[in-house]
C-alpha cells in the first residue's frame, strides 16, 4: 500500500468492520464443530497478514491447522488470545487512522 495514506485509512476501515464479523463467524463455527471453520480462520489470518502481524496471524493460523485437523476445543481454548490479538491490532490501527486524519 505504500505510501497512499487514504487508500491504507480505508482498508484499515474494512479491516474494522470485517475482522469482528469474521471472529464472530469463526467462533460460532468452532463451536458448532463446522468445517467452515478452516475458511473463518483463513480469513482472519489473511486479514492480520495485510498488517504484517505477525503474532495475530500466527494465531489464527494455529486456529486454522486445529480446525483443519477437527481439534475443535483445542481451537476453542485458543479463541480468547487470538481475539485479543485482533483486539490489540484493531486498537493500533484505529490509532494510526486517526492520526493521519488529523494531519
Amino acid at each position: 500500500m505504500g505510501h497512499d495514506k487514504e487508500l491504507v485509512c480505508d482498508v484499515i476501515g474494512y479491516f474494522v468492520e470485517d475482522a469482528p464479523q469474521t471472529q464472530a463467524a469463526l467462533a460460532a463455527s468452532i463451536h458448532a464443530q463446522a468445517a467452515e471453520s478452516v475458511r473463518h480462520a483463513h480469513s482472519l489470518k489473511g486479514l492480520c497478514g495485510n498488517y504484517e502481524a505477525v503474532e495475530a496471524e500466527s494465531a489464527a493460523a494455529h486456529v486454522e491447522q486445529l480446525c483443519r485437523d477437527k481439534h475443535y476445543e483445542k481451537a476453542a481454548d485458543c479463541l480468547p488470545e487470538l481475539q485479543r490479538l485482533v483486539e490489540d491490532l484493531t486498537a493500533a490501527l484505529t490509532h494510526w487512522k486517526s492520526e493521519q486524519q488529523a494531519r
